[in-house]
């Protein structure tokens, strides 16, 4: 575009209506708000699904570590039972939760009766 007077060339200032001003900065709170809730969900849930994993891994090394020790016996299904509460690891080094910073004191076991 060739433009010969210099005043047809330059541009003219936009005009805005009352309320139009400040649109930007309200949709720019409101938006940093909501994307701030849902990364505040994303940490919720995803230290929500760590914990799960962690105890689901405890009762199964449990589970496996008391079944070592079924022989037959009473003996032995006793001694199952008490490693299964333990934990695989023991009494000397409490298993846990939370990155392993919270152990694992309330454990509930229940057996079937029947196959």
């Amino acid at each position: 575009m060739d433009c010969r007077p210099r005043a047809e060339c330059q541009r003219r200032p936009v005009v805005r209506k009352p309320g139009e001003q400040g649109f930007s900065l309200m949709l720019l709170t409101v938006s940093m708000f909501v994307i701030v809730g849902m990364l505040g969900l994303t940490f919720d849930v995803g230290r929500m699904f760590i914990t799960k994993n962690e105890l689901q891994t405890f009762a199964d090394a449990s589970a496996l570590a008391g079944v070592s020790y079924l022989n037959g016996t009473q003996a032995g299904v006793t001694a199952a039972n008490s490693v299964a509460t333990a934990g695989p690891l023991g009494t000397t080094k409490p298993n846990g939760y939370d990155f392993d910073t919270i152990a694992i004191t309330n454990v509930t076991t229940s057996y079937s009766t029947t196959f």
